[in-house]
């Protein structure tokens, strides 16, 4: 096969992604309740002491090996109801685009996806 083959085989491999970190960026500054009519219920919620809670989703996902994972996601809410920081723990790094868009705020293109060096890194 041709290296220029393979190369350009590899870019829509790699624009067809999407970071978790960059699906779960959308989210900042949106209303919880949008999150809570795309997400569903959260598994988990916790109140803090500043009037701010922790919304969690369990997400289940099975890696390269086929076994089966278990992860988080966590969105931290203000007491205004609009979401301010986020945090993702043993979740998949890359999410296909249609699955991107499902759990994004808004979907994702070139034209709205956040740049990678302006990202913080919550997961390896």
């Amino acid at each position: 096969m041709k290296p220029s083959a393979i190369f350009a085989g590899l870019v829509v491999l790699l624009t067809a992604c999407a970071t978790t970190n960059e699906v779960m960026q959308t989210w900042v500054g949106q209303p919880e309740s949008k999150l809570i009519a795309r997400y569903g219920a959260p598994d988990t919620q916790i109140s803090l002491p500043d009037g701010s809670s922790v919304y969690t989703w369990k997400r289940t996902w099975h890696d390269r090996n086929g076994f089966i994972q278990i992860g988080r996601q966590n969105f931290i809410v203000n007491s205004s109801g609009i979401i301010t920081d986020f945090s993702a723990n043993n979740v998949p790094r890359y999410l296909p685009v249609n699955t991107a868009n499902e759990y994004s705020a808004m979907p994702l293109t070139s034209e709205n996806r956040p740049r990678r060096d302006r990202l913080p890194v919550n997961n390896p």
